[in-house]
């Protein structure tokens, strides 16, 4: 159970620094569940998790992803989210050029655009989801943006639900910039801590945490401070209605998923020993695809970033 008391402990020093304002002074630990504990920042308006892993994150995601998964190409969300992504960069860069999607998955996004006239390049740390990109065809390596490096420019790099999986994401982010052409752009899409989905209520919030995941939860403000490091001219929106799929997922990840023998077999057991397990997923995906075209709420589910040079 998660308490008052988990929740509002203010214990100064087992907290790390805030990685905007530098310090713990405004923190405190928002909620402590298990081995996890994610911590607030009063001053930056931004919460992160302090848990130390023994996981490897590669060896987390290969238990996550298939080798071989079912046809998602064809799944409306997926198209939805193409259009929308396309729609956001043509309204920086009207014309194909190259792109590098930073944490590009199976590789859908990438196809989406190649299919548009773009040279598209994808990395991530999931062998097994690039394994089924690179099958393919797709032009995609086993890499992160720390170690990624091919000595290409590149006119558009996205990060699509990426850059909360960062240990450090300002590193990342600075790396990455190296690799942008002088009119490039920065794509980021991440989920917004803010939404309606999650009053201040401690259930809804457990409903979409991902703690051997997700290493920071992002609000408009705290995403703007953290981006403003990088030097280059930032814009941050509101986007995405919340659906009645949103709504239901985290009600139902609330009250089942943070389960011990659920994060268990998602994250620690071989993704080859568990075919009954992704069969249910796949069912439970093709439903939560059908009532994801039920709008209920505002358009405030995620947060949308562009990244520039200054003068640009």
């Amino acid at each position: 159970m998660i308490s008052a008391d988990n929740h509002k402990m203010s214990i100064k020093m087992s907290i790390k620094n805030c990685i905007i304002c530098g310090n713990n002074n405004n923190s405190e630990i928002y909620l402590r569940y298990k081995d996890f504990e994610i911590i607030y920042c009063k001053k930056c308006n931004l919460y992160y998790q302090q848990t130390k892993r023994q996981e490897v994150m590669g060896e987390i995601y290969n238990n996550i992803y298939q080798k071989n998964p079912p046809n998602i190409q064809n799944k409306y969300y997926w198209k939805d989210k193409a259009k929308s992504i396309y729609k956001d960069i043509s309204v920086y860069r009207n014309k194909p050029g190259s792109l590098l999607d930073a944490g590009c998955s199976y590789g859908l996004l990438m196809e989406y655009f190649i299919s548009k006239g773009w040279k598209a390049t994808g990395i991530d740390i999931c062998e097994n989801a690039i394994s089924h990109a690179r099958n393919k065809g797709l032009d995609c390596q086993v890499a992160s943006a720390d170690s990624f490096s091919n000595g290409d420019k590149f006119d558009v790099i996205i990060m699509d639900n990426t850059l909360e999986h960062f240990e450090d994401p300002i590193k990342s982010l600075v790396l990455l910039k190296n690799m942008l052409s002088s009119d490039g752009i920065i794509y980021i899409r991440v989920p917004n801590v803010d939404s309606v989905l999650l009053p201040s209520r401690f259930k809804d919030f457990l409903g979409n945490l991902k703690p051997f995941e997700h290493f920071f939860y992002f609000s408009k403000s705290a995403l703007e401070s953290l981006l403003n490091t990088t030097g280059l001219d930032v814009y941050v929106k509101t986007d995405n209605n919340v659906s009645l799929a949103d709504v239901l997922n985290c009600y139902f990840r609330s009250k089942v998923a943070a389960k011990d023998y659920l994060q268990n077999l998602n994250y620690r057991v071989s993704a080859d020993k568990k075919k009954t397990y992704f069969l249910f997923k796949h069912i439970y995906g093709e439903i939560m695809s059908i009532l994801g075209k039920v709008q209920v709420g505002p358009r405030d589910r995620e947060l949308v970033a562009i990244l520039k040079n200054k003068g640009e």
